[in-house]
């Protein structure tokens, strides 16, 4: 009912390509070139800078996206509700989330959603450094399951799973019968590097004072990976507890907090983009998230949780 343009721009607008959104959309190239030059010239304003590495909005082309997300949400929201009167769920939900959260709530909660709500499709983005700010500005997930920021104006915060942030080891290791560790002490071992701000940041600190060294074995940008290789004992690895819930219960793996002044634990947060949050597919993947925020909860180390008095107040904070 909506013109298929606005699709195409929100995609090439996300992208910063064509042929991305081409290949998102599985529409010709072409095609959706004449159709942003056709509204181009409609609106009379270009909303793109053609540059060698791509398309870059033009301040026209971020005040369009505005409209268009505004525009495709209230759409989203109105589909949904006429599915709703007929006594199914469906649509898409869009989620924004970090890789440990993808792996130990978000999957869970759709696994158990589409048994009854088979029709609900879902479009999970790997929240990292670079898209996570930018993606939650312009308002893009209806969902998204971040590190704590009062700086998410669009969004509502429903939950919060407070986590240690430790080391990782198998049960043999060393390391294992220790209470908490410093970061010089899991340098005398090979560890497991996940390309992350937090650590680096906080091992450069400690090891001007004790002039130590990692060792690493593995560098990467994929968590899943690390977390493996510290599941089959290949180094020490550095995560938030949430992340290794399930191995923790099982004793596959032992966690030991990490001995850094005011960086005990994480605040991940379940947030709802305010103007969906009445959709019925949104609401119900809220529903099975926060029980699966639950059911994690139980699986981790006990840390301090906020009470929901707690978590209101911050929402009127923010």
């Amino acid at each position: 009912m909506h013109a298929a343009v606005l699709r195409y721009f929100e995609q090439v607008a996300e992208n910063g390509s064509i042929r991305v959104a081409s290949e998102v959309l599985h529409v010709a190239p072409s095609a959706i070139t004449r159709q942003i030059l056709n509204l181009e010239a409609e609106l009379g304003c270009k909303l793109f800078e053609r540059l060698p590495t791509g398309m870059r909005l033009t301040a026209a082309g971020h005040v369009f996206l505005r409209h268009t997300r505004r525009t495709l949400s209230d759409w989203r929201n109105t589909a949904g509700e006429l599915t709703a009167l007929t006594g199914q769920i469906a649509g898409e939900v869009r989620v924004l989330a970090t890789p440990p959260l993808i792996i130990s709530v978000l999957l869970g909660a759709i696994e158990t959603l589409v048994e009854e709500h088979p029709r609900v499709r879902f479009n999970v983005t790997d929240a990292n450094v670079v898209n996570k700010a930018e993606q939650m500005q312009l308002g893009h997930p209806d969902i998204a399951l971040l590190p704590f920021d009062r700086r998410y104006r669009q969004f509502e915060l429903l939950d919060q799973l407070d986590v240690r942030v430790g080391v990782v080891v198998t049960p043999n290791h060393p390391l294992a019968r220790e209470k908490t560790l410093t970061l010089t002490q899991c340098a005398e071992h090979p560890v497991l590097m996940v390309q992350d701000m937090w650590i680096q940041r906080h091992s450069d600190v400690e090891f001007q004072e004790t002039g130590a060294e990692y060792q690493p074995r593995i560098v990467s940008s994929s968590w899943p990976l690390a977390r493996e290789a510290a599941r089959r004992g290949l180094g020490v690895g550095f995560f938030a507890s949430v992340g290794v819930a399930k191995e923790l219960a099982s004793g596959e793996l032992i966690f030991v907090p990490l001995d850094i002044p005011g960086y005990v634990t994480s605040s991940l947060s379940l947030y709802v983009n305010a103007d969906r949050k009445l959709a019925p597919e949104v609401a119900v993947t809220v529903q099975h998230i926060k029980a699966k925020f639950a059911e994690v909860r139980a699986l981790l180390p006990s840390v301090a949780m906020p009470t929901t008095s707690q978590v209101d107040t911050q929402n009127r904070d923010r």
